[in-house]
């Protein structure tokens, strides 16, 4: 008992490890949205175009996870995160020295996409790989740096942002971003442990994977949006931009809360038909957005967007290791993730020009929690699949 009492701490150093590398990533991302009224402003140009920036960052570090998921496999998570942390400090030093737009959204898109291109999928499958006892509760404890950075580094940057300028807060993301490569350390080991990379993708020959991939894409379409978007949601409603900066921390705490939250049901119904049920609720909670005309509505609707949100991303690893097992285990949460670039492309720059052309939130907002229903459809066939092949299994005799 002692010793499997240490295993478990040890995992859930490896696992809060892994939640540090991906606070500093993804909070740097989702930092920047609350600085696009000004950006806008700055350079002359609508605010749209600074969620094709985000946009396509996004639409980078997913289409490259599963390139560094393989290097991954191969080489070591420590080696690729500190290259990854290394470009992303010079994409934002690049833009802290911006005289254009055009140079500006160079710098931004490389600053997010290497951040989390190189560390997303890497630093998720190696806890996945270095736990045994506590697997989900090891990807939900990660997963929460998610939810943290989007919590925390909003607020943060747009308070450097007040009391200084542009250019100083850009060169403290850069700085952040090299600081908080050191985590990574507690990371070693996983080409040793891992099963020997094949050249075998699931993509292509298992069908449980592949409704997966596609609820993925689906559902990144939708739970983007609200991350480039609540700000100007909350001036479009006649309310501050600090306001919308204290929505997106809302998100981001209800998706911390629901990472956590969603491990019991897991453990219990199976990652792919819990995060089912997560993107129905999802699915519903945006409506809530797309309505909302008060303050405690769209509060209320954002709180349970982000504890459901929260729990479908948190899954992604649980899923790859329910369908496809430990082989390949970086290249196949790599792909998964790389599902999202498609959402993440379209979902944030498509909503503003349709905000920008009809004047209204509403209609856009309807379109995207279409899109979530299906997504939950998606991973629902899934987890049906699944369990029927479980069940096939085990009455076959021999």
């Amino acid at each position: 008992m002692p010793m499997r009492s240490a295993r478990v701490a040890g995992e859930m150093w490896i696992a809060s490890c892994g939640c540090l590398l991906l606070l500093v990533c993804w909070g740097l991302a989702y930092g920047m949205p609350a600085l696009f009224p000004s950006l806008a402003e700055r350079f002359s140009v609508p605010v749209w175009h600074f969620a094709a920036c985000f946009s396509i960052g996004g639409a980078i570090y997913f289409s490259i996870g599963g390139l560094t998921g393989i290097v991954a496999d191969r080489y070591g998570t420590p080696i690729v995160v500190t290259v990854g942390s290394l470009i992303s400090a010079a994409g934002f030093l690049t833009a802290s020295f911006a005289d254009s737009e055009l140079v500006f959204a160079v710098g931004y898109i490389l600053g997010i996409g290497a951040g989390i291109g190189f560390a997303y999928a890497p630093v998720t499958a190696a806890v996945q790989v270095l736990t045994t006892d506590k697997k989900i509760v090891a990807a939900a404890v990660t997963s929460a740096g998610i939810g943290f950075g989007s919590m925390l580094l909003p607020g943060v940057i747009s308070w450097l942002y007040h009391i200084s300028n542009l250019e100083v807060t850009l060169r403290a993301m850069a700085a952040f971003a090299v600081v908080g490569i050191l985590p990574v350390l507690a990371l070693k080991g996983v080409v040793q442990k891992a099963p020997p990379p094949t050249g075998v993708s699931a993509l292509r020959t298992n069908s449980n994977f592949q409704w997966a991939f596609v609820g993925q894409i689906l559902f990144a379409i939708m739970f983007f949006v609200p991350f480039a978007h609540l700000v100007n949601i909350a001036l479009w409603h006649g309310w501050t931009a600090t306001e919308g900066v204290e929505l997106i921390s809302f998100l981001g705490l209800g998706s911390t809360a629901g990472r956590f939250l969603i491990a019991p049901f897991a453990e219990r119904m199976g990652a792919c038909r819990t995060s089912a049920l997560c993107a129905f609720i999802t699915a519903i909670a945006m409506i809530g957005i797309a309505f909302a005309d008060t303050h405690w509505m769209i509060w209320s609707s954002v709180g349970i967007f982000g504890l459901t949100y929260g729990g479908v991303l948190a899954l992604s690893a649980p899923i790859v290791s329910e369908t496809c097992g430990a082989a390949n285990v970086g290249k196949n949460v790599g792909t998964l993730m790389g599902a999202r670039a498609i959402g993440v492309l379209l979902g944030p720059w498509s909503v503003g020009v349709a905000e920008w052309w009809l004047d209204n939130y509403t209609m856009p907002l309807l379109a995207c929690a279409a899109i979530g229903l299906a997504s939950a459809i998606s991973m629902e066939q899934s987890g049906k699949r699944g369990y029927e092949a479980v069940q096939v299994v085990e009455v076959t005799p021999g």
